[in-house]
């Protein structure tokens, strides 16, 4: 199966508008994807992004960013609330192909576990962007392990029917 994300251009562009502002200590910040399973279990869709507000970090020299509980407790209060799927989403500043470092590979998958503890109908998972790339993986509805995303795909607009 080839899995694809699919993500409004707008809701990327507030993202990275977001991952891109300094923070008076983190080095990198967070967010969320909100997201969506589709009748094609090769394709979820984002439906919105939410920000991890400035007082939810926790200082750690140990990490590039680090959030507290109550960053962790909205985005489960979103799975119950909206229904809604959660991809934690960080950036790397650089071009060209990106991917986890050891900290992500040890901290995320236990807190996306967690999200699948919620609700494990839903799809949650794993995104790290860079300027030209994206890296991530997903644990699809009712699977126990982490599915890579193949392909990002970015939708620019609509059509207006008359």
């Amino acid at each position: 199966m080839q899995l694809t994300l699919r993500i409004p251009k707008a809701v990327l562009d507030e993202a990275m508008g977001d991952l891109k502002r300094p923070h008076a200590f983190a080095y990198e910040r967070v967010g969320f994807f909100r997201c969506r399973p589709t009748s094609d279990a090769g394709l979820v869709v984002v439906s919105g992004y939410d920000t991890v507000p400035d007082g939810d970090y926790v200082e750690d020299p140990g990490a590039g960013a680090c959030i507290g509980a109550t960053a962790i407790q909205s985005a489960l209060q979103r799975i119950l609330t909206h229904n809604t799927g959660q991809i934690h989403v960080h950036w790397h500043e650089h071009d060209g192909p990106t991917g986890p470092s050891k900290t992500d590979l040890r901290d995320q998958p236990r807190l996306v576990g967690s999200f699948q503890n919620m609700d494990d109908t839903l799809p949650h998972g794993i995104v790290i962007l860079s300027n030209t790339h994206a890296w991530g993986v997903l644990l699809l509805p009712g699977k126990k392990r982490f599915q890579p995303i193949k392909k990002m795909s970015v939708v620019a607009g609509g059509i207006d029917f008359l």
